[in-house]
C-alpha cells in the first residue's frame, strides 16, 4: 500500500521532513465520505507516488492527533492538506471525485515547486 498511516508518534517524521511534498488525509472511523473517499485516495496516491508521499491521520483517534488535526485547520472529514518541507501548500476539504482530486494535486505539485524555488535551508 501506498499510503502511509500517520499518528502523533510519527508525524514530525512522516509529514514535517524530506523533500516530496506530502499530502495527508485527515478523516475519522464512522465518517462516511471517508470511507467513500478512501478507494479513490488510495488509486490516486498510487498514480502521483513518485511525485508525492501520501498518509491518513485518523484525526479522532487520540487527544493529541485532534489536536494536530487542530492546529492544521480541519474543521471536517475529510480534509486534504499538502505540505512542502513542514509549510502548508493549501487543503481541500470535502468529498473529492477522482478527477477533481487529480487537478487539485497538480496543483498543488506546482505550488511545492515554487516553494523549493523560494525557501532555504536553516543551517544546523
Amino acid at each position: 500500500m501506498t499510503v502511509v498511516d500517520v499518528d502523533s508518534k510519527n508525524w514530525d517524521n512522516e509529514v514535517t521532513t524530506g523533500d516530496k511534498m506530502v499530502v495527508v488525509e485527515f478523516w475519522h472511523e464512522g465518517c462516511p465520505w471517508c470511507e467513500k473517499f478512501k478507494p479513490i485516495y488510495e488509486e490516486v496516491s498510487e498514480e502521483y507516488g513518485d511525485q508525492a508521499k501520501f498518509t491518513r491521520l485518523n484525526a479522532l483517534e487520540t487527544d493529541e492527533n485532534k489536536r494536530i488535526a487542530i492546529e492544521n485547520g480541519v474543521m471536517s472529514t475529510p480534509t486534504l492538506a499538502f505540505y512542502c518541507r513542514g509549510r502548508s501548500l493549501g487543503s481541500a476539504m470535502g468529498f473529492q471525485p477522482k478527477e477533481r482530486l487529480q487537478h487539485i494535486i497538480d496543483d498543488m505539485i506546482e505550488r511545492r515547486k515554487e516553494c523549493i524555488e523560494q525557501s532555504s535551508e536553516f543551517p544546523r
